[in-house]
């Protein structure tokens, strides 16, 4: 199994390895939830069709193009275990589940690695001679980035993804994060190039526990994945709850996105002064900074209450990089002040 964050989520432990949005489900969700259990002692649908056919509407899609999972990871795997692609080239530093979920399915990895001087950002003329020489089946990009945060606009990827549709190759695309952004998906594009727009509901409404993910692409890609899908993966409790949540999801983004503009500017306006740290341009609720001794950092941080996520898992990085979540404004102050103590 590959290392995540999430696990120091204790009472005494502030824990900035989870990327989950502070702002907690509303008393109507939790309501709906409680009467769902009334029905617990029945099958919830097989392929969440109920949930699929809403979640279609709400995008103005026609059927046939949306898929439920019980979390976005699933169907990730279930995605590479569909389509077992020869080659796949990933474009790096990102979520690690990508490789292992290609690799067991007999895939072959080309990775591509952003570089630090461009700040991890997606070089988009580079990118594409190196889908010239590898000639990948697919190229699985996580926009906006995980373990960065940076969000690259479709507009500027749109060489990309003429190189890709004129060349059958498929786009992956982790939109996980997006909700946290002003940004556009991709999942507009489904009809115009071969993309594969993964969106988690995990992070944005608060619910790591139930496990909740949809992916938009084409009708004859999500028919391949169908026959693959294994059936009742998704519980009638978290299948139930996704009108009320996608209802709610204007007035939960503007909330959230006033919050985090002022933790950012708060975060940037306090790390970025500090001669030990380099601090990387993050626009969710996550953010990457470099630092001499993280390793080291990361004990004492422990021995104070805060745990962070280190990043020598993630290809194009090592221990010296920190990721952390921006979370309520007193726990930032908390975290910020403590470094400042540490450094």
């Amino acid at each position: 199994m590959n290392f995540h964050g999430g696990y120091w989520g204790g009472e005494n432990m502030l824990d900035f390895s989870i990327n989950i949005n502070p702002i907690g489900l509303n008393l109507k969700i939790k309501s709906k939830m409680a009467d769902l259990l009334e029905n617990i002692d029945k099958y919830p649908e097989i392929a969440a069709n109920s949930t699929v056919l809403y979640i279609e509407e709400q995008l103005g899609l026609s059927g046939g193009q949306v898929i439920v999972g019980n979390g976005a990871t699933e169907l990730i795997y279930l995605f590479a275990r569909a389509l077992k692609p020869d080659t796949v080239m990933i474009v790096n530093p990102c979520y690690t589940e990508y490789e292992r979920a290609f690799i067991k399915a007999g895939s072959r990895i080309s990775d591509y690695i952003n570089t630090e001087a461009d700040g991890f950002k997606i070089d988009t003329e580079r990118l594409i001679k190196a889908v010239d020489t590898h000639k990948p089946d697919v190229l699985v990009i996580c926009n906006p980035g995980n373990p960065v945060g940076n969000f690259t606009g479709y507009q500027s990827l749109k060489p990309l993804l003429d190189k890709c549709g004129n060349n059958n190759i498929k786009m992956f695309i982790d939109e996980s994060f997006i909700d946290f952004t002003d940004g556009k998906s991709a999942a507009c594009l489904v009809e115009e190039y071969p993309v594969f727009v993964l969106h988690s509901m995990t992070k944005f409404y608060s619910i790591p526990g139930l496990r909740l993910g949809f992916a938009v692409s084409n009708k004859k890609l999500m028919e391949k994945l169908y026959e693959y899908k294994e059936p009742w993966t998704v519980n009638s409790i978290a299948s139930g709850i996704v009108p009320l949540l996608l209802e709610s999801g204007n007035a939960r983004k503007t909330q959230t996105l006033k919050w985090l503009k002022d933790e950012l500017d708060y975060i940037n306006s306090s790390i970025r002064p500090m001669d030990n740290i380099k601090l990387y341009k993050s626009n969710v609720n996550f953010y990457l900074m470099r630092l001499n001794g993280a390793p080291s950092l990361k004990q004492k941080l422990i021995k104070r209450g805060i745990y962070v996520r280190t990043c020598d898992d993630f290809k194009g990085l090592d221990n010296s990089f920190i990721r952390a979540a921006v979370k309520k404004h007193k726990d930032n102050e908390i975290f910020i002040e403590t470094i400042k103590d540490l450094i």
